[in-house]
């Protein structure tokens, strides 16, 4: 083989490593039983890409947030052309650490009900996924929490039904802060909940924009 053939394979590598990082390799259908349109996958054992995170129990999740709903659709939603509509929702100093999400559309028989997104944060302990659901009027429809790894207490504040039900109906425009528009929580919860919230504030702006563009 010769020097140029090997540096080109070594580039080819990189090149294909990267975008297995931006992305994620390709990945089964988290979804069982639904159509996929289109998958990517995560990439490793860490808390790597926010956005590109499993749905692990779809259709008990489903039937709670989208009562009726019998499908769903999964697409790769691309916000790398929204970063700057997105930011500007947001609080100064905010970021997206993901170039596309998850998005479920959701539907009852042939007419669209609303759609889901999956989403991993880094909480105090260790990774917490939960599952947002966007009505088609642009309002949070309900909140559920499919993995976290908090302490007793903590798990008990965040799936509390109650606390869970204060974010339907809220926007892109909501504060979704602790305390305003959100019941408090105990202290031991507050630093994994402060980072639910952030994930929470810039999934829904990322959901509302992309809906805006028809996506």
């Amino acid at each position: 083989m010769t020097r140029i053939t090997l540096i080109a394979a070594a580039a080819l590598v990189v090149v294909t490593v990267v975008i297995a990082r931006q992305f994620g390799g390709g990945v089964p259908d988290h979804a069982t039983g639904e159509t996929v349109t289109s998958a990517a996958g995560t990439r490793g054992p860490e808390i790597e890409s926010a956005g590109l995170c499993p749905w692990r129990s779809p259709v008990e999740d489903r039937e709670a947030l989208f009562p009726g709903a019998d499908r769903a659709e999964q697409h790769l939603l691309i916000l790398s052309d929204l970063r700057l509509e997105v930011l500007r929702h947001l609080d100064p100093g905010a970021v997206i650490d993901a170039n596309g999400i998850y998005s479920y559309r959701v539907f009852r028989g042939n007419e669209r009900a609303g759609t889901v997104f999956t989403q991993r944060v880094r909480g105090e302990y260790g990774a917490l996924e939960y599952v947002l659901a966007m009505g088609r009027d642009g309002r949070i429809a309900g909140l559920r929490l499919q993995s976290l790894r908090e302490p007793n207490a903590t798990a008990r504040a965040l799936e509390s039904p109650t606390w869970r039900q204060a974010f339907v109906g809220k926007t892109m425009d909501s504060p979704l802060r602790l305390g305003l528009d959100l019941p408090q929580v105990p202290t031991a919860a507050q630093p994994t909940t402060e980072a639910l919230l952030v994930s929470l504030r810039r999934l829904v702006a990322e959901a509302t924009v992309a809906q805006a563009r028809g996506r």
